[in-house]
């Protein structure tokens, strides 16, 4: 289970498959400590656009993003580093705190809020949620499926990977769970979603579980 950046980081290196040396250079100074070494470490993931060629799932950029370095902004001592695909929200974080709050605008989409306000008291917590949110709908393998109980979905054992992530919301909203076996992750967001890079696991979602192929 994920409980640190550094946890988090490996884990992504182990599904993108992305082995690239980590490179503090390219970030920065500005960056509080907790984007500094994301960056750092997954720069060259992050800078994967979304094309035809990756089917416009990129692993970091799929449904939402993290911001590419060389369009990073920079608002009232604050670092804008994640948006929403359509541009509706985005996501902000203080110079001056190791890990403080992420503040977003995402509430005005939806009719409440008022500019940019606090939706997360841990900027590590947010990234990790995002990040594991892009890794499964960037995945060459996702299904959307018609339940909301997880153990009703699949027959196959998926450990805890990271809960109660705290996204946009200002509140616990998603869930993650794993199966290295499968390379298979679900995600209990909006409904139940099962990202792999391996297809077999479509075999064991259960016969009289409904499911939709997104990819």
């Amino acid at each position: 289970m994920i409980q640190t950046l550094d946890d988090l980081i490996a884990f992504l290196r182990r599904f993108h498959s992305y082995d690239a040396a980590g490179d503090s250079s390219v970030v920065p100074p500005e960056f509080p400590p907790a984007l500094a070494t994301f960056y750092a470490e997954l720069a060259g993931l992050i800078d994967v656009e979304p094309t035809a060629e990756n089917q416009h799932r990129a692993p970091l950029a799929a449904q939402d993003a993290f911001t590419p370095l060389d369009r990073i902004k920079y608002v009232d001592d604050m670092v804008e580093f994640a948006w929403e695909n359509q541009g509706n929200w985005s996501a902000r974080c203080s110079f001056d705190h190791a890990d403080g709050n992420v503040y977003s605008n995402a509430a005005e989409a939806w009719g409440e809020g008022d500019g940019f306000e606090p939706v997360c008291d841990s900027l590590a917590h947010f990234i990790t949620t995002l990040s594991l949110q892009e890794a499964v709908m960037s995945c060459p393998h996702l299904v959307s499926v018609q339940t909301e109980k997880l153990d009703a979905a699949i027959d196959a054992a998926l450990p805890p990977l990271w809960l109660d992530g705290h996204f946009v919301y200002g509140e616990p909203t998603h869930n993650f769970y794993h199966n290295a076996q499968l390379d298979l992750i679900a995600m209990n967001w909006g409904g139940i979603w099962l990202g792999s890079h391996n297809p077999s696991f479509r075999e064991l979602v259960k016969p009289d579980v409904g499911f939709t192929v997104i990819q």
